[in-house]
């Protein structure tokens, strides 16, 4: 059983219905590490950029896939958009696109990291991204395929019902998927501690803030000076009705 973070799924809008995806990524085995709903901040060139993402998972030998997961009932593509089952255009050009962002932020983190090591880990850690139709048949997914998907989309990077069931067999097929070296790296390989470094560093970072001496002395200092403001402040007014 993978290692599940947090142990039971983050709040998520039922129609989403991601518990069913939380619990078949759970019968992964055991060095695996699941995150569900995973949200971070990267300021690029001086812009800040919010992501999101449904799942992460992660291993030491296979590296990180982002998943974004989709019902996939009702779902269309018209041509240059994808839909909600109600009409409405999906958000962030749709899914794979969506997903792929979401895994350009993840190596946003770890190249823009404070700590160098944790920035050494770029060149070690694979990084995929897929999406999960958790209600979409194979049989489904070939019609869709046969029709001509977006160009974004691939059935090697995409989870269907049967996966469900077990959905290790298709991971490892993912993160076999070969990336190109000069703008990703290809395979992970990382060592037991840079693993503990990415999990503890960029994935579920551990820390306690102390204030130092100097932060104490700076709150004392403000301290003092609203008081003296404040005193200036019932001096003038005091002067002025007297």
């Amino acid at each position: 059983m993978a290692h599940m973070i947090p142990p039971i799924p983050k709040s998520f809008d039922p129609k989403s219905e991601e518990g069913i995806v939380f619990n078949a990524l759970r019968k992964l085995p055991p060095d695996y590490y699941v995150f569900h709903s995973v949200s971070f901040s990267v300021v690029d060139s001086g812009t800040l950029y919010e992501r999101e993402v449904d799942f992460v998972v992660a291993n030491q030998k296979k590296g990180i896939l982002c998943i974004e997961a989709k019902n996939g009932s009702g779902i269309c593509y018209d041509g240059r958009c994808w839909r909600y089952s109600s009409g409405l255009p999906m958000e962030h050009d749709g899914p794979y696109h969506q997903v792929a962002t979401a895994k350009r932020g993840i190596i946003s983190k770890i190249r823009c990291h404070a700590n160098p090591e944790v920035q050494a880990l770029y060149d070690k850690c694979k990084v995929m991204h897929a999406v999960f139709f958790f209600k979409l048949s194979e049989i489904d997914f070939n019609e869709m395929v046969y029709q001509g998907l977006p160009e974004e989309a691939d059935p090697r990077i995409t989870l269907l019902a049967e996966d469900l069931i077990n959905p290790t067999k298709k991971i490892a097929d993912i993160f076999s998927v070969k990336l190109p070296r000069e703008k990703y790296v290809e395979e992970a390989k990382m060592t037991e501690d840079d693993f503990s470094l990415l999990l503890e560093s960029v994935l579920c970072p551990v820390f306690n803030l102390v204030p130092s001496p100097v932060a104490k002395n700076v709150a004392m200092v403000e301290q003092m000076n609203q008081l003296l403001r404040e005193q200036y402040k019932l001096h003038d007014f005091l002067y002025l009705t007297s």
